[in-house]
């Protein structure tokens, strides 16, 4: 599954599983492609995270917004 999961750290030597910030089920590859680059934004209170799609396209960057 392509998506991008972050982990958390209290010490930076121990760290939680991964979560996962964003899934792209209907993007299936045998990598991480799809999601390079993972950026978090806030604008105007809303939550954004980009990826560039290099896998699929190499100019290619989308925009997902936080679900509310």
């Amino acid at each position: 599954m392509d998506g991008v999961a972050y982990r958390t750290s209290s010490d930076l030597m121990t760290f939680s599983d991964p979560i996962m910030a964003l899934n792209l089920t209907e993007y299936r590859s045998s990598n991480s492609g799809n999601t390079e680059s993972p950026f978090v934004f806030e604008a105007n209170g809303q939550v954004f995270i980009s990826v560039c799609e290099a896998a699929r396209d190499y100019m290619l960057t989308s925009v997902f917004k936080e679900l509310e």
